[in-house]
């Protein structure tokens, strides 16, 4: 499971993955599990570039398990 808190947001940002919008929009979701879901749906929508810096943005707040995940079990 993704951890859509404690920094990924920001860096998905600043990297260019993400819109204010869409971050706030993963934001406002109560539940853990809602952020990652949305977060998961808005990422899915994105090309191949915006996602290769997603996986990029994993390693970067230490989420190597998810990471490990989509380059070695399939992910998508």
């Amino acid at each position: 499971m993704i951890d859509p808190d404690f920094g990924l947001l920001e860096k998905l940002m600043n990297k260019e993955v993400l819109t204010d919008a869409e971050r706030q929009n993963v934001e406002t979701k109560n539940s853990f599990q809602e952020r990652n879901d949305t977060l998961l749906s808005i990422l899915l929508r994105k090309d191949d570039a915006a996602q290769q810096r997603f996986i990029s943005c994993l390693r970067d707040t230490d989420q190597d398990h998810v990471y490990n995940f989509i380059q070695w079990n399939g992910g998508k």
